[in-house]
């Protein structure tokens, strides 16, 4: 990611693409250079130093759909959407799922990331009803991976799934500092065929350059964006999805794209809006849908229209009125990456 020159009108940005045609092919590299950028590289597991990830029975969030048996035990790291959605998942295949919770109260850890405290609550409830053994206030201390009460930190090679030999994996859990664990949870060790660490999400801008181009990021590493229109801090460059942050939902993701889109176009989408709206109910049922005061031609025609759908669309545009503006707030939430901009689809 590199900026241009801006000689001759707006920003340009430049920007080194790899293409890559297979595993044994060099790599080659071409630029493209263009005045709008939409960062939505998406985001990759957080794995925390310590657990032995080079181990075929330890998983993060996105390599256990790689999974190639049905364990008959579980043990998952986290306490949000992720690692709830697998415990359900697996409780559900037969599996016997413990659920390592850092949190002494499990409803406090869901609310911390968004959920209402009474759906939270009843979460909880769903999931001991369901089978699935809730380790308070602990953290896993050691994976003894070998079986040879030593503890495995994962930094020799990768090992394959043969030389385990499909042997138990031995997790010992300790109490989280500060917090009241459940009853005799220090020392005590878990026997398991798989382990999951499902603690959260990290957003993929590191390497992109995106320094160079002005682009703030928070300091999680994600792309710091206006609400109501997803542009960063660098004029013409845009993100959406995961890289702005929680709360890494797919819907989310797709709600912010289509919001910076409509910026970034936002006179195209105007017009082509527009267009199919005469074409669908004809030029005199959308100019008598504006009102009597908006009918500067009384031949209904493109240009009287669009200021029309310009007035009355939620499409941000530039130097909206304050009423406009606050509805824009209203719509968007805020900048709080907590904030679930459901209103966007109405």
């Amino acid at each position: 990611f590199d900026a241009a020159n801006s000689a001759g009108g707006p920003k340009a940005w430049s920007l080194r693409v790899r293409n890559d045609y297979g595993k044994d092919a060099a790599s080659t590299y071409s630029n493209v250079h263009t005045k709008k950028v939409l960062v939505a590289t998406g985001s990759k597991p957080f794995k925390p130093k310590g657990i032995p990830f080079n181990d075929p029975r330890v998983f993060d969030s996105d390599s256990i759909n790689g999974l190639s048996f049905l364990p008959k035990s579980l043990a998952i790291t986290g306490s949000g959407i992720i690692a709830i959605e697998y415990a359900k998942i697996f409780s559900k295949l037969g599996t016997d799922v413990t659920l390592i919770i850092r949190d002494r109260v499990p409803r406090n850890a869901l609310m911390k990331i968004g959920l209402d405290g009474d759906i939270a609550a009843t979460l909880i409830t769903d999931l001991v009803r369901s089978g699935i053994v809730i380790e308070r206030g602990a953290q896993a201390s050691c994976f003894d991976t070998y079986g040879d009460g030593t503890c495995d930190t994962g930094l020799g090679p990768p090992r394959l799934l043969s030389e385990v030999k499909r042997k138990p994996l031995k997790i010992t859990l300790e109490a989280v500092k500060g917090n009241k664990a459940s009853p005799n949870i220090e020392g005590k060790i878990l026997q398991v065929d798989a382990y999951l660490a499902a603690v959260g999400r990290v957003s993929n801008t590191e390497g992109l350059g995106l320094d160079k181009a002005g682009v703030e990021l928070d300091e999680y590493g994600c792309a710091v964006v206006n609400g109501p229109t997803m542009e960063t801090s660098a004029s013409g460059v845009y993100a959406a999805g995961d890289v702005v942050g929680r709360p890494y939902l797919a819907s989310t993701g797709v709600a912010q794209g289509a919001a910076a889109v409509a910026h970034m176009f936002r006179g195209d989408v105007a017009r082509r809006a527009t267009q199919q709206a005469i074409a669908m109910r004809g030029p005199e049922a959308v100019q008598a849908a504006a009102g009597p005061g908006d009918r500067t031609k009384a031949d209904g025609s493109q240009d009287s229209l669009l200021k029309w759908f310009r007035q009355v669309s939620s499409t941000p545009t530039e130097g909206g009125s304050k009423s406009k503006g606050e509805k824009e707030k209203r719509m968007f939430e805020s900048n709080d990456p907590f904030a679930f901009p459901v209103g966007i689809w109405s």
